[in-house]
Parts: C-alpha cells; structure tokens; sequence
C-alpha cells in the first residue's frame, strides 16, 4: 500500500497482475472517506493497464508474456469486490470501463482463470476499509 496522500483518504494498493508482462501490476485506488464510500465507486477503481480489459485480457505472445501467469493475475483480480469499477489501459470494445463483478460474469479469460486457479475463501483476505502501509493482498 503506497503512504495516503498528504491530508487525505486516498490510498493505493499495489496488486501484482504479471502474464501480459514481466512485473505487470494494477493500481486499486479507495478512499476511506465516508462521503467517497457511499458513492458510485465505493469499493474503489482498478487501473489494470493491459492486463484486464473490457471482456478481454492482455496479449501474452510477446516476449515475457506468459499465459499461466496472466490466468492466475485474473483469478487474484477475481477475489476483489464485484463493485470494484475497472479501467483499462486500452479501449477496445464498447464499454470504457467496466467492473469486476461484469467481468466475472462475461469475460472468458475470467471464467477460465477462475476455473484453473480459483482462490480460496482463506487465500486471499477480504480488504479492509483502512489498509496501513505495506499491508500485502
């Protein structure tokens, strides 16, 4: 987790997303301030960079590419909260953004990273309201 910006409630959660690239990551962006919580992106935004994208997923033919690694990116991603909106790096189909909960429900890569490595209840904890520094998913 990245230290809040200075007099405010915003943080940062480094979540690593690799399979697309070597040291792929995602950035989930929440605050704990009552007044952001309540609103439309309460449980945060996901910046997924190539690595999730609107019923699609990243490349994995270039070099460092790795299917495997990208399908078990997928499935970490999976475990956060279906409300979490997700922008992606690129904009390739109709929608601009979408959620993890829509993905869930219509991207194959999605479906196929949690068939082959879904997570347990205990293997990735639920996030707190509140994260303190260096605090891991």
């Amino acid at each position: 987790v990245l230290k809040p910006f200075k007099n405010s409630a915003i943080q940062v959660l480094v979540i690593d997303t690799p399979g697309h690239t070597v040291g792929g990551v995602s950035f989930l962006v929440r605050s704990s301030s009552p007044t952001f919580r309540a609103g439309k992106c309460s449980q945060g935004v996901l910046f997924t960079g190539d690595t999730l994208f609107a019923d699609a997923a990243g490349r994995t033919d270039l070099p460092g590419g790795d299917e495997q690694t990208l399908l078990r990116s997928l499935s970490r991603l999976s475990a956060l909260d279906e409300n979490v909106v997700v922008l992606p790096g690129h904009d390739y189909g109709p929608r601009k953004k979408t959620s993890i909960g829509e993905e869930i429900r219509s991207n194959n890569f999605m479906r196929t990273a949690r068939q082959r490595y879904p997570y347990t209840s205990g293997s990735v904890r639920k996030l707190p309201d509140t994260l303190k520094r260096n605090e891991e998913l």
